[in-house]
């Protein structure tokens, strides 16, 4: 998150030193992520600290975790508390620690073009060996959820319908509400059919026989991180659900590096999109990941408590910014066009 949550530092950094012992003298926090709350802790060694909203989904990120890692996928792994748990309850929220690692994310990256070129097909081989680890027919490792196509496209409905809906900030003449209000008024047609494209693609996917993988759900380069040791992780595994390979191919796109690394050579004179990847399937993920993007920084101005008003501000500039040319909203109103 580019915002600090309502939870006060003094608060975090004594359960933290309650929890774990760590003695910390420094809690710096961290504008960086969308999906916790990020710091760095100085005690009797550095740690880098996450703020998670759900603790359930906390517990279930660190147990896969232990799974990847024994499976040879490169991912952190967290710092136990006195208790050894992985998750410490706070409240509402939920705390997890990591050894505080010096790097940059692929995206920050300053590597050579021919650098980035190798890593990234280092990452697509990861990625097809991750998706080997589980079938989607057998019990659900880790309680991970499965592709029904069906996600965001009800939760969506609270956001471009707001006036229909209480919001907790609606009694105080909210600026922010009356803002997102506006604005989608005058975009709810196209974001009504975006819904309902979406919709219609999820509900002819439900009825066709594929294939489901263990996926990490959200593998773009801002979660390929580059340690200054040269080493490298997958982080961000919140996201980790069973569904078709196209889930994590998706994000990939037509680069060629990732997709020679996840499916082998590719010649030359071949499309760059490999004839095993559905485009059906890539279509909905596309609109799959504008629902989720509008509702996540919807939700946060409109029905989340845990922000503060300079995180509820921060989210509106987000979400008006996925609107902008070939942004995801952008992009996934021109493609529902379409159909």
């Amino acid at each position: 998150m580019k915002t600090e949550p309502s939870l006060p530092k003094q608060h975090l950094k004594e359960k933290i030193n309650q929890h774990y012992g760590l003695n910390l003298k420094t809690l710096d926090f961290l504008p960086i992520g969308e999906g916790s709350w990020c710091y760095h802790g100085i005690g009797d060694h550095e740690v880098f600290i996450q703020l998670i909203k759900d603790k359930i989904v906390g517990e279930r990120t660190t147990n896969l975790q232990e799974f990847l890692t024994n499976n040879e996928i490169p991912v952190f792994i967290p710092l136990m508390g006195k208790l050894e748990q992985s998750v410490v309850g706070i409240g509402n929220f939920g705390l997890i620690l990591y050894p505080y690692i010096i790097g940059s994310s692929l995206m920050e990256s300053k590597n050579t073009d021919h650098q980035n070129a190798s890593l990234r097909k280092e990452i697509g081989s990861i990625v097809a060996h991750l998706h080997t680890l589980a079938k989607g027919n057998e019990n659900r490792p880790f309680n991970l959820p499965k592709e029904d196509f069906t996600n965001f496209q009800t939760e969506c409905q609270l956001i471009i319908y707001p006036d229909q809906y209480l919001s907790p900030y609606n009694q105080n003449n909210d600026m922010l509400v009356d803002k997102l209000t506006n604005f989608i008024q005058v975009r709810q047609s196209e974001l009504r059919n975006l819904i309902e494209v979406a919709t219609r693609l999820g509900s002819n996917l439900r009825k066709r026989e594929l294939r489901y993988v263990l996926c990490h759900g959200d593998i773009h380069e801002d979660n390929i991180f580059l340690a200054d040791s040269g080493k490298k992780y997958i982080i961000d595994w919140d996201n980790a659900i069973l569904a078709p390979k196209e889930r994590d191919l998706f994000f990939f796109g037509k680069n060629k590096d990732y997709l020679t690394g996840y499916f082998g050579n590719l010649d030359e004179t071949r499309p760059i999109s490999p004839p095993s990847v559905d485009p059906y399937v890539i279509d909905y993920y596309v609109l799959e990941w504008a629902l989720q993007e509008i509702y996540d920084y919807g939700n946060r101005i409109l029905f989340d408590t845990k922000f503060d008003q300079d995180g509820r501000l921060d989210a509106w500039q987000q979400f008006q910014i996925l609107f902008d040319v070939n942004q995801d909203v952008d992009l996934a109103l021109r493609l529902a066009r379409k159909f």
